[in-house]
This record gives C-alpha cells, structure tokens and sequence, in this order.
C-alpha cells in the first residue's frame, strides 16, 4: 500500500547515502535509480500543479456549498424554527431586554411555565404559559397581568436562548461547542486524508466540513439575522 511502498522509498534513499561516499558517486547512484534530475523536477512540479488544480476544484464547490446552506437555514426559518428578540424585562430574570429567543413554530403541546411566543395586535410577545383551558391558553406577564390567549394566536414554544447582555454568551453553548468539533475534526481528516493519500479519509472531511458550513450558516441566520 501507500505507506508501505513510501517507507521502502525512504530505507533505499538512506543506503544510498551510506553506500555512497564521493558526491559524484552519490549523483550518479541518484541518476541511475530515479532517472534525470531534469526528469525528476518535472515529475514533481506536475504533482505541485496536480495538487493546485485539486484546491482550485474544491473552491469551486464552495460557493454551491454555502448557496445550499443559506437556502437552507432560510427554509428552517420559515418553516420550523423563527428568532425573537425580547424588547423589555417583563419576565425577567427568566427572559431579559435584548435576549434571543428560539421558537418552535410547530409545537402543538405547551405545558405550564413553558416560555412561548404569541401575537397579539399584529406584534409578537414573549410569555409563560400559567394555565391550559381548552382552545384557550392562560399566558402571564408578570407585573402585566394574565392574558387569553387562542391557541391559534400562538407563534410557538421557545427551546432555545441566548442571554446577550450576560457576559456575552450563548444561554446553551453547545451550538459552538459542536461548531469548533466539526471544524477541527473536518479539517483534521482531511488533512490526514491528503497527507496518506486515502480518498476516502479526504471524502470523509469533506462531508464533515460541509456539514459544519451548513450547521454555521444555520446558526447565523437564526441568531443573528
């Protein structure tokens, strides 16, 4: 295999050298085995221009890749998950000015002190969920009292929050946590990939760093836009 055929490769170039004393000699044993220098120097510049035209095929894939992953995190967004951002401290500690909230825009089933989002005269708000009556759902407000609200007059539940004003991190960390795994790892079999000469470990990183571009383009859209 590869590694087998490099390490020969490495073991006969060291007897040579050690077999070899005068530097005439040495170029001359060189010549013998592996042809002109002039030959050699064209075979590795043609390897140089073969892996230049891999990275220049793999940036051509970036830009569809990064298409595919903005269409769809927008797609998400439309459809399963949408952004709020809390305007005030109604509910706070539970849910402070500036926060971003995660709503499921397709659960059906709220249960007592769920934080949610409902409409109300055209503008979304940020509840919780204090009692269950029917077609009904009892929301509380705090310092604003209970509000009726109609079940379809609810947006969704939130599952998710990022808490900006407390020291600037994500309320659940683990979107970043997953982010730099698959990055490092991506980047780490591919490379290894490249290095061994295994398409299969390169495919492999890949798909990793896809998966990582898509994940990251996701996150972007939700949180930030």
């Amino acid at each position: 295999d590869e590694e087998r055929v490099r390490r020969e490769l490495g073991d006969h170039l060291h007897d040579i050298v050690e077999s070899t004393v005068a530097t005439e000699e040495l170029a001359m044993t060189i010549e013998r085995e592996f042809g002109q220098a002039e030959d050699l120097g064209r075979e590795i510049a043609r390897a140089k221009g073969r892996f230049r035209t891999y990275l220049k095929k793999e940036a051509r894939k970036f830009p569809i890749v990064v298409a595919v992953a903005v269409v769809l995190a927008i797609a998400i967004r439309l459809l399963w998950i949408t952004p709020f951002q809390a305007v005030n401290d109604v509910l706070a500690p539970a849910v402070s000015k500036g926060d971003i909230l995660l709503v499921n825009k397709l659960s059906a089933d709220y249960r007592r002190d769920d934080i949610v989002v409902f409409r109300e005269a055209g503008r979304a708000i940020v509840g919780i969920v204090k009692e269950l009556r029917g077609d009904a759902i009892i929301i509380n407000r705090k310092a604003e009292g209970d509000r009726r609200i109609p079940r379809n007059m609810m947006v969704g539940r939130v599952f998710d929050q990022w808490r900006r004003h407390t020291q600037g991190t994500l309320g659940k960390p683990w979107i970043l946590v997953l982010e730099a795994i698959l990055l490092v790892a991506g980047l780490g079999i591919w490379v290894y990939g490249k290095v061994k000469a295994q398409a299969t470990t390169q495919r492999t990183g890949r798909i990793i760093l896809w998966v990582w571009i898509v994940t990251g383009a996701i996150v972007l859209v939700l949180y930030f836009t």
